[in-house]
């Protein structure tokens, strides 16, 4: 057998072959030589005699080869010739278990190497086993449970590993269920306490607010049959169906419609953002509109539209757009409509030429539809234009943001409750359809480009969440790239590809495992995290077990076993015990999210610890076997020192990945070397940059405000939030208010209405300028026309004339000034037969005047007025017979028009003509400070209560209620939801607007002579919401009552002005309410106020807060970790103390180097870090404090330094000077264990550093921000952990570290007696540290 064909691993027959030797022609060999499965091989002729003739020179590689030596050490325990035998063990560089045998140099073999025939007493393999279990520091009984579980490992690995399958699938198979994303980033800072809980339960109960008009009642699919009809909300298998009632007026398909309806919907919003400066430029407006048209011209879109119900199609073409009146196609009046039409305005933003801005701003301004609210299109701080004549398309601030918002009605209507669901759930698939395949392609096709003045940004049904996971798609894609490069790293410790996979598969088993085992609802983004974090953790342990297998690769199997799950098992446990505590640690924390990530975490750590202890021995067992095959069948087995020449010829070549660990391990030596030359230095140079770390920290850390930024800044996932920010919660229109005409008149600015009552309805009143008018008139008169119908060229067949007369004024004329001048208008008529007037003043807005340049294309707006009508009694005439009628139209103080057939007047304008419009909101803070997009919206709420308790993990079991104490019909409580608006507040509550319907209730029941407060307030609040938006919005209704309300006020403060403001400013506010709550009676005292600023704010603190208590929490949870595994108090402080060092260099990273600002993504990778960092120096100091410099002064063989990998090891020609245990002084003894502490586990640190580092390099790459910096976090991470374990902690052990006495033994100052080996034969053979590691 060539040495080459040897492996490192040896069959068990192998090895029991090794264990008797025996010398040639002794009594024994002929019994060992008729063994069965060991068959004998003669010597050649001569071969004694030539062993004899050369002294045993060559006796070594000969009972290497013949003894089935593993070649490793076969290869590195070939000697020269001239080599003295007696210093063949250390020379060589034999491991201490083997040179360490007193029969091994002296000959003893027989006792030495087992029972042999005639002898009697314990073989030598029991009693090494009975050294090593002595040396584990386990009870005997625990041990020989170890011994016999290895027995098994061994004999039955897949046995083994098919019963740990069932039983983890008997675990979790029962709570096993599938995983649900959360979406809404806004979880990020979901932090205990009153705010959040107030803010959630608010939205919750906003997202199923009943509005009085709908008179909605939520109800059971059963009851729909026997209900009322009326528009109601039912609830079919979680999903909310609107039932559309029958109305006479309600057709389908051009029938009348009898029967009710039952409508599911889906919706999208798109939000359009401006670079222009304006969003109503021309080009902006030009990119929306034809935006809306080619997205409503897909396939999809128009098959989903013509699907809806055929009233509601109006909402997904051309859905709630502003688009729908900019582009407004421009039709000719019919015949009967011309006379006073100047044209047609159809509704379908398909038109060819733009309607002016401000017209449509005008139309919207004045529609009196639900629909027409510049609130449900333009941010909340738009003003609209003063329609004054001056042009200006906004009063303030010009609108740079345009929100349109499509739903898709989808008839559902069934016999029964299954045809239902099986209605709602097709229209759910044909949506998801839809989205994914042509309207997501399109909205990312348009959503970018050169030249464009929108970029729109957009979120609805399915659509957020399928641009997430597209992005999560594409991302994950960069994952493989890590977990090929894990996979990499993992053949080349394990040198099996086969094996490589399988442990990658059962590190990633622990994620599910953890998953269904957390109580958590929703999945969020940073779970996602847990993937990569978690390879990275796995493959350390991976690596620490594959290491310590093969260098106790000299050891028989059935002690090797053993010897790893001892070793590698305490050493990872340790590990995955302080990683999982870290994690576990942010259970202290106050955002839930952190709470429920750092839970997740923990279980995977400690799952992944136990699926590699329970997997791994069994395969590394399995992979050994498959090693064998390879191994020739026949192995020699010959005396001691056999005759055998060696080998002539260069030495075999080393296995290409051998070579790389040994000259790994050399350059671990050189550091430790170095490190151990200058400890001082090391140690001086770390605290040093841990100052001014701590310095920078100081200096640059911002708290990060508001919901955490998971994508990039330019995403539409960033700016859709941001850009929503600006808008109001509108709610959507009710079906029952829904159906809005879509072709509307513009009339003629002199169209001739008589008494002007309502026979035509006109939306816009439109003339043209004229530039030719002197601007000394501003009145201007019709043609006469008589009773008889005929025309009269003047009054002078004229006995009367009557005029009705309007006016465009930027303000709304007074009654006295109106009436002189309509007197003086009658007076300038009738001219020198003028006798008297009866006047009829009748002041009431007409709608918007449209004034249009058709030179220049200018458009102005004004607001129109009726005044009123005059009848004039002329003196007598000879031919004034007739009752004559004209039209009277004055522009005062705007552009005026020119009307064909229309005379000058006179100017009359009075002098009131100048005031200006009067607000139409009340301002308690007349000047603002602060812009209005960036001021606090405050809402004050009565009837719903929030959860009082927020528990630990998972969802709350009630999110909200209502609360049966708040009675609103009750007077004494409208009296108090009153008294918060009526009441003039307090000046430091900065209230700039208010929203209160109450305020408009009570208006309109003066109005009519009713009393406030009234008894009979839902039917009144019922009637009177029909044309009262803050009546639909601020009210729930529940079973034909008012089950809660709100109020909203606007306050001039800043969200910006930071968290402790803030939380100040909210105490002002508590004050305000509870002191309103003390004056109410018990039906209306539970008021209580909430804003997402409070929310933001006390997350904001939380943050800072729950940080550092967590990271303090993380850090006694590994100190007391590491004290159980070390035994030590001073070893774990110093572990724990230069962890903190690895944190706060991680923080000066994150904070000082990228400038980071700290929010909940930021903690996560603080506080988790915590523990992934102490990994490796913990494990230094695990095998430091176990390592015995009494036992060896010198490395072990396998760690020998060459300056080649490719030589063979050449021993020292002299064995090198031996030096008692007494002789070493404690700084060399801390030398020598730090420098076998880092060669032991150093392949291993090293090994995974590179895993981790090259798996988060791929991280780089992602679109979402919080991988990343994670990619970022994690390789920092690395590098600070792996150069504090391997150059700072030793430096610190050489030079503070503790000696082999136990802590106490250090403290009382006396050492126990050691204890005596069981078996005084072995001497120190078997005598090592405090712990387990040889």
């Amino acid at each position: 057998m060539s040495p080459d064909a040897m492996e490192d691993e040896v069959s068990p027959e192998a090895q029991s072959s090794r264990e008797v030797p025996v010398e040639s022609g002794s009594p024994q060999e002929d019994e060992h030589q008729a063994a069965p499965d060991v068959p004998a091989v003669p010597a050649p002729d001569g071969a004694a005699d030539a062993g004899a003739e050369e002294g045993g020179d060559d006796q070594v590689a000969s009972f290497l080869k013949a003894s089935a030596m593993p070649s490793r050490m076969r290869e590195e325990a070939e000697v020269p010739k001239d080599v003295q035998i007696e210093s063949f063990p250390r020379s060589a560089g034999v491991p201490s278990r083997m040179r360490d045998v007193p029969a091994l140099l002296e000959g003893e073999s027989d006792n030495m190497l087992g029972p042999v025939e005639g002898n009697s007493g314990p073989s030598q393999r029991a009693r090494r086993s009975d050294a090593q279990g002595a040396r584990s520091g386990l009870p005997a009984a625990l041990y020989k449970v170890l011994q016999l579980y290895s027995h098994q490992v061994e004999r039955r690995p897949r046995l083994l590993m098919l019963i740990f399958t069932i039983l983890i699938l008997a675990l979790v198979a029962p709570l096993f269920r599938l995983p649900v994303i959360e979406f809404d980033f806004s979880t990020f800072i979901r932090a205990d306490g009153d705010s959040m809980s107030r803010r959630e339960a608010y939205l919750l109960a906003l997202a199923e607010r009943k509005g009085p008009n709908a008179r909605r009642r939520l109800m059971e699919a059963d009851a729909v049959q026997t209900s009322p009809w009326a528009a109601q909300i039912i609830n079919i298998d979680g999903n909310q169906i609107e039932v559309l009632p029958p109305t006479e007026n309600a057709t389908d398909g051009g029938f009348r419609r009898l029967f009710a309806q039952l409508i599911y919907t889906k919706s999208m919003s798109i939000l359009y953002d401006s670079t222009d400066g304006s969003i109503f430029g021309k080009q902006a407006l030009q990119e929306v509109g034809s935006f809306e048209v080619g997205m409503r011209n897909l396939a999809g879109w128009k098959q989903l539209c013509s699907n809806s119900a055929s009233s509601l199609t109006q909402f997904c073409d051309p859905g709630e757009s502003l688009m729908a009146y900019a582009w407004a196609t421009q039709e000719v009046p019919g015949t009967a409509d011309s006379a006073f039409t100047r044209f047609v305005m159809n509704l379908d933003a398909n038109g060819q030429e733009p309607i002016p801005v401000p017209a449509f701003l005008a139309y919207v301004e004045q529609g009196g539809h639900p629909v027409l609210d510049f609130r449900r299109y333009l941010p909340s701080s738009y003003v609209p234009p003063p329609r004054d004549g001056t042009g200006l398309e906004a009063q303030g601030k010009v609108p740079t943001v345009l929100r349109s918002r499509f739903w898709f009605a989808f008839d559902v209507t069934g016999t029964s409750q299954g045809e239902i669901t099986g209605k709602v759930e097709q229209a759910k698939i044909d949506w998801q359809k839809f989205v994914a395949t042509e309207l997501y392609p399109y909205l990312l096709l348009n959503s970018d480009g050169i030249n464009k003045k929108v970029y729109p940004r957009y979120a609805g049904d399915f659509l957020t969440s399928l641009e997430l996971l597209d992005t999560l798609q594409s991302d994950l894609l960069f994952a493989l790239g890590s977990v090929a490069f894990v996979l990499l790293c993992l053949w080349f410790q394990l040198q099996a590809v086969w094996l490589s996979f399988v442990s990658l598969f059962i590190i990633l088993l622990s994620l599910p495992i953890a998953y269904v085992l957390t109580p958590a609802e929703k999945l969020t983004v940073t779970s996602f995290l847990a993937l990569f974090l978690i390879v990275g953790i796995g493959s350390d342990t991976v690596f620490v077990y594959a290491d310590i297998w093969e260098q106790e690769a000299h050891l028989p199997m059935e002690e090797r076993i053993p010897t790893v799950l001892m070793s590698a098992g305490v050493n990872c446990l340790a590990t995955s015990l302080t990683t999982s505590a870290s994690f576990l640690a942010n259970l202290a924390s106050v955002l839930q999210p952190l709470r429920e990530f750092g839970f997740f975490m923990g279980l995977c750590v400690l799952w992944c610890f136990v699926l590699i202890t329970l997997y791994l021995p069994p395969l590394l067992v399995i992979q050994s076997r498959r090693k064998q095959k390879k191994v020739e069948t026949e192995v020699v087995v010959v005396g001691v020192l056999p005759a055998y020449p060696a080998p002539e010829g260069p030495p075999p070549p080393r296995k290409k990945r051998k070579r790389c660990a040994r000259l790994t391990r050399s350059y671990i030596e050189a550091l430790a070397r170095r490190v151990a030359f200058c400890p001082g230095v090391v140690l001086a140079v770390s605290f040093l940059m841990l100052g001014l770390f701590v310095l920078g920290i100081v200096l640059d850390i911002e708290v990060a405000t508001g919901v955490p930024q998971v994508f990039p800044d330019n995403h539409n996932q960033v700016q859709y939030p941001i850009l929503e920010a600006q808008f109001t919660a509108v709610p959507q229109v009710d079906v029952k208010a829904s159906l809005q005409s879509r072709e509307e008149k513009v009339c003629k600015g002199d169209a001739e209405w008589g008494s002007f009552s309502p026979t035509y309805d006109c939306d816009l009143f439109w003339c043209d300028a004229d530039s030719t008018t002197s601007t000394t008139d501003d009145c201007w008169y019709s043609e006469i026309s008589s009773s008889s119908g005929a025309g009269v060229s003047s009054l002078t067949s004229c006995a009367s004339v009557s005029f009705n007369a309007r006016v465009a004024s930027p303000s709304r004329p007074e009654t006295a000034p109106t009436e002189t001048a309509l007197q003086s208008m009658a007076a300038a008529l009738g001219s020198d037969r003028y006798l008297y007037s009866n006047n009829s003043v009748a002041i009431s807005e007409l709608k918007t005047l449209v004034v249009e340049s058709w030179s220049t294309g200018t458009v102005v707006t004004s607001r129109f007025f009726r005044l009123g009508s005059v009848a004039t009694t002329l003196s007598a005439h000879v031919n004034g017979t007739q009752a004559c009628s004209v039209q009277v139209v004055c522009s005062w103080n705007v552009p005026a028009c020119t009307f064909t057939g229309y005379t000058a007047l006179g100017s009359f304008a009075p002098s009131s003509r100048r005031l200006k419009a009067t607000s139409r909101q009340l301002q308690m803070v007349s000047s603002p400070t602060v812009p209005t997009n960036k001021q606090i919206d405050i809402t004050v709420v009565w009837g719903i209560r929030a959860p009082k308790t927020i528990p630990l993990l998972g969802p709350n079991a009630e999110r909200w209620s209502y609360d049966p104490h708040f009675q609103m019909s009750n007077p004494w409580a409208q009296r108090a939801v009153m008294a918060m608006c009526e009441d003039e507040p307090p000046a430091e509550l900065l209230i700039f607007r208010r929203r209160c319907f109450i305020q408009d209730l009570r208006s309109r029941l003066r109005i009519d002579s009713r009393r406030f407060p009234s008894r009979n307030f839902y039917n009144e609040v019922t009637y009177y919401s029909l044309t009262s938006l803050p009546m639909q919005e601020q009210l729930w209704i529940v079973s034909d009552s008012v089950a809660a309300v709100s109020l909203s006020f606007q306050v001039d403060f800043s969200y910006e002005a930071g968290a402790e403001n803030i939380l100040s400013f909210k105490e002002k506010w508590d004050t305000f309410v509870d002191g309103l709550n003390a004056k109410a009676s018990s039906t209306g005292n539970m008021a209580w106020h909430t804003a997402q600023a409070w929310v933001q704010a006390e997350a904001e603190v939380a943050i800072i807060n729950s940080t550092i208590l967590t990271i303090v929490v993380a850090a006694l949870g590994g100190f007391g970790c590491m004290l159980i595994f070390t035994l030590d108090p001073l070893l774990a402080l110093l572990v724990l103390l230069l962890v903190i060092g690895v944190v706060t260099s991680l923080a000066f990273f994150m904070v000082v180097i990228m400038a980071w600002t700290v929010g909940p993504i930021e903690v996560i990778s603080l506080v988790a870090f915590v523990g992934y960092s102490v990994t490796y120096s913990l494990h230094v100091a695990h095998i430091y404090g176990e390592a015995n410099a009494e036992d060896d002064a010198e490395v072990e063989a396998s760690q020998v330094i060459v300056e080649s990998p490719d030589d063979p090891v050449p021993p020292p020609m002299k064995p090198p000077p031996t030096m008692d245990a007494e002789e070493l002084t404690e700084g060399e003894k801390r030398k020598i264990r730090a420098r076998k502490a880092m060669m032991r586990i150093g392949l291993s640190i090293l090994s995974s550093t590179l895993s981790t580092v090259g798996a988060s390099a791929f991280l780089l790459l992602s679109t979402m921000q919080i991988f990343t910096k994670l990619g970022f976090v994690v390789l920092v991470v690395s590098l600070l952990s792996c150069i504090a374990s391997l150059v700072v902690l030793p430096a610190v052990l050489i030079l503070c570290g503790p000696n082999n006495r136990s802590w106490h033994e250090r403290c009382c100052g006396h050492r126990a007696k050691p204890s005596t080996p069981e078996n005084p034969e072995l001497g120190n053979a078997y005598e090592g540290g405090r712990g387990n590691v040889p």
